[in-house]
């Protein structure tokens, strides 16, 4: 331990340069951390207000589309009655023959009742006042008449100064009805009361009287003049600026939260009812703004935490390159003992290659009665049409025979060197270890053409080519060395069972992920218990000297190196069955 000590120490020491470098960047890092985090917060806070504005226009609009949606089913409610031909034939009557309390009593028992009761209706023939509970409410209305005839809307004020949302219909005998609806139950059933859990709060104001309707705690006042107290906790100045100056407006102001008894910072969204759909009524709605950027000084909080992290890390992160530096000398060792490994694994594989090699001149001899059966199939017609020619040069022949003689000992030379260059195929060192992608038919019909050519002949060896032009990553050497062994280990096997006749089916096939390779042959099959055995490399059922035992084995490691997969099916007497599967490209 004590030496370790040193060493470090020493280091610390003869890189005094190197650390005072580690330390400014450490201090430059943190810099950055901080502008960073006051970039983000900022950011942060913009988008809060994206948001928070979304936000609020949603409630607005939504609230907009309530307000028109009550507005225009009483009004259509108020013309649907004054408008049917009963009605107006009992007016006519009442009117002729009445008196005015029959007229609004029957006026009264047509409305349907709905979500909201009628705190007053009137009546008004020829600008004049036929009946009205409350006159005060008559008046204004009747003021509003003469302003717009025949049908609309308009806020009135009952005799105690209380608010009222009254609609109004012109009859065909020319009778004005109206209906009195009070506002602050009006604004409870179309809106409804927010409490403390909500973040936001709603605001109506009328222009023309004026009046404004807000929420204080749990109660809906309707008033013409609110407190100064009210006006500036409520902002109800900035919904009467955006009336005045006719568009929607933005504000922050202080609210006070009625709970707790705390101010906090609001924003307000105003829409003069000029812009509105309900055409009668200002929007506004206060949002807690508070609520809205509270995560974002959450942020800002875990944001100095994370900077004293980084900071101890930074410290650790030093004292971590000292020992480092240290170890260095000791990496350098390792290296160069990986390097000697590194040495020793490719002589390993080199010896694995010459083993491969081998192994495919090993298979040569169960091909040797084959390719001599087509090496005299071949030699038979030059030999024969070399004599006939010698014939025809000594006069003893038809001299326009000679060309055709000439050709087919061409064509058998011709034949006689492509059977060299496929048994070429089968002896070549395996040199090339490049992995690319190649296409799998063409790859296993060239070396099925090799082995078909050289094949003995009592086998009959077919073939169906049908993964089209899929194509897999491979080295197709190693292929190439599998599919040779998979077909001889099946001619051998035919062979050593003493078969007259043998047949070996080659079959490729494809989907979407994968490629397949079948190889299945008409001889003796795999006991059981050997089954489980044909991959250990130098496991034979050959007799001493015949085979290396390392066919199979190789074709695994093929297969393996490939990540691909291999089965195996064998019932003994009928034959065996090795099916393979490759990633495809």
């Amino acid at each position: 331990m004590r030496s370790s000590v040193i060493k470090i120490v020493n280091t610390l020491h003869k890189n005094k340069k190197m650390y005072i470098l580690t330390g400014v960047i450490a201090a430059l890092l943190v810099i950055f951390y901080a502008l960073f985090a006051w970039y983000t917060v900022g950011k942060y806070e913009l988008i809060s207000e994206q948001i928070e504005s979304l936000y609020a226009e949603k409630i607005i609009a939504s609230s907009d589309r309530t307000l028109k949606s009550y507005i225009d089913r009483y009004q259509e409610e108020l013309t649907y009655i004054i408008h049917r031909k009963d009605f107006q034939a009992q007016e006519a009557k009442i009117l002729e023959e009445g008196t005015p309390d029959a007229l609004l009593d029957y006026f009264k028992e047509q409305m349907v009742p709905g979500d909201l009761s009628y705190t007053d209706m009137v009546a008004i023939d020829n600008d004049t006042i036929v009946l009205s509970y409350d006159l005060s409410k008559g008046q204004i209305l009747r003021k509003d008449i003469i302003q717009t005839i025949n049908r609309g809307g308009c806020i009135c004020a009952g005799k105690g100064g209380e608010a009222y949302l009254a609609f109004y219909e012109r009859s065909e005998n020319g009778v004005v009805y109206g209906l009195f609806i009070n506002l602050a139950e009006f604004f409870e059933t179309t809106l409804g009361k927010t409490d403390e859990t909500e973040n936001y709060e709603i605001s109506l104001y009328d222009a023309k009287n004026p009046y404004y309707v807000y929420q204080m705690k749990d109660v809906v006042h309707a008033e013409q003049e609110p407190s100064e107290k009210v006006f500036k906790e409520k902002g109800l100045s900035y919904i009467q600026e955006a009336y005045e100056e006719n568009k929607v407006t933005t504000n922050f102001y202080q609210n006070r939260n009625y709970g707790s008894g705390k101010l906090y910072r609001a924003r307000i969204h105003s829409m003069p009812a000029y812009q509105t759909d309900n055409q009668l009524l200002s929007i506004a709605v206060s949002i807690n703004y508070d609520k809205i950027s509270a995560p974002a000084y959450v942020v800002i909080r875990r944001m100095i935490y994370a900077a004293v992290f980084i900071v101890i890390c930074l410290i650790v992160f030093v004292m971590s390159m000292f020992y480092i530096i240290y170890r260095h000398n000791e990496s350098l060792m390792e290296i160069n003992n990986l390097k000697v490994k590194n040495r020793e694994l490719s002589l390993l594989h080199d010896q694995m290659n010459d083993n491969l090699h081998h192994q495919r001149l090993e298979t040569i001899g169960t091909l040797t009665s084959g390719i001599a059966h087509e090496f005299n199939n071949l030699l038979s017609p030059i030999m024969g049409y070399s004599v006939m020619a010698l014939d025809v040069a000594e006069g003893e022949g038809e001299k326009e025979d000679l060309e055709d003689y000439l050709v087919e000992i061409y064509n058998s030379t011709k034949n006689a060197k492509t059977l060299i260059r496929r048994i070429s195929d089968l002896s070549r060192k395996n040199s090339d270890m490049t992995i690319m992608q190649v296409e799998f038919d063409p790859l296993i019909r060239k070396e099925m053409e090799a082995i078909i050519a050289t094949k003995p002949s009592n086998m009959i060896v077919n073939v169906n080519y049908q993964a089209e032009d899929a194509m897999i990553t491979a080295n197709p050497m190693q292929v190439s060395q599998m599919v040779l062994n998979l077909v001889i280990n099946s001619i051998q096997a035919i062979q050593e069972a003493g078969n007259k006749t043998g047949e070996i089916t080659v079959v490729t096939s494809c989907d979407t992920e994968r490629v397949s390779l079948k190889v299945q042959d008409n001889g003796p099959g795999i006991s059981k218990e050997n089954l489980e055995k044909i991959y250990e490399p130098f496991f034979t059922t050959k007799e001493a000297g015949k085979g290396t035992g390392l066919g199979l084995a190789i074709v695994q490691q093929v297969v393996e190196e490939h990540r691909g997969t291999i089965e195996v099916q064998s019932e003994v007497g009928t034959g065996t069955t090795f099916s393979i599967t490759f990633p495809r490209n």
